[in-house]
């Protein structure tokens, strides 16, 4: 987040959530002052690094297909 403050210029943010959106990160981004587009999907993130792929993939596509410029 302090990296992405730094940069000049318009900047938008798309953060996708594993599980659901979180007060957490939703407290955070708000912080942040950036513009964002906070998403999420249904599925959570699995404990082990190898079953990683399919839900960060879906993660992905999800920031593609929900954000337009």
């Amino acid at each position: 987040m302090h990296t992405l403050m730094s940069v000049p210029g318009p900047l938008t943010w798309i953060v996708v959530e594993a599980g659901g959106v979180s007060n957490e990160t939703t407290s955070l981004l708000a912080r942040s002052g950036l513009e964002c587009f906070h998403l999420s999907v249904d599925q959570s993130m699995p404990g082990a690094w190898s079953q990683r792929d399919p839900v960060e993939s879906l993660m992905r596509m999800t920031a593609l297909r929900n954000w337009a410029p």
